[in-house]
């Protein structure tokens, strides 16, 4: 289990702010968004641990519980490292709304951890092939240098 607040580099946060208005913004937009994930997962995890079975398995998904906790922590700190706040994608909104319903402990692990955990995954995935094409070391950018550190630690 690692601690957002000592296992993190957040000395680049003050680099990402150096970054010019329409990047940031951007980059917020994207971050907004997988923290509404998280947050969905912080919700969604603690209603499968409301419905265990037994005493372990409220333990095991309790262990759960606080790993969203710690997602939701580092994405509120990204953001407001930004000094600017994003949209949440009224779709994402919804897949997340849908989730949150689901009646049986099946359908919000596979909504959760298989649908929300599988687009955020591929948001991590294409933003890093992003940076490769934009080639940060030829482009001089510092500052997104540096934001691939922290998402590095993450």
């Amino acid at each position: 289990q690692w601690n957002a607040s000592t296992d993190v580099d957040w000395s680049a946060l003050s680099a990402m702010r150096a970054l010019p208005p329409i990047v940031r913004q951007a980059t917020a937009n994207v971050q907004t968004q997988l923290h509404y994930g998280e947050l969905g997962a912080l919700m969604v995890t603690s209603k499968i641990v409301a419905k265990a079975p037994d005493l372990i398995a409220t333990y095991y998904g309790s262990t759960q519980v606080m790993d969203e906790a710690r997602h939701v922590e580092f994405f509120s700190r990204v953001i407001r490292g930004l000094g600017v706040t994003g949209q949440v994608s009224p779709h994402l909104e919804r897949l997340c709304k849908e989730v949150f319903e689901s009646d049986t402990a099946e359908e919000l692990l596979l909504g959760m951890q298989v649908i929300i955990e599988g687009l955020a995954q591929t948001t991590f995935v294409e933003g890093a092939a992003l940076a490769r094409k934009m080639d940060l070391e030829a482009s001089g950018i510092e500052e997104l240098k540096a934001m691939n550190l922290l998402f590095a630690d993450y």
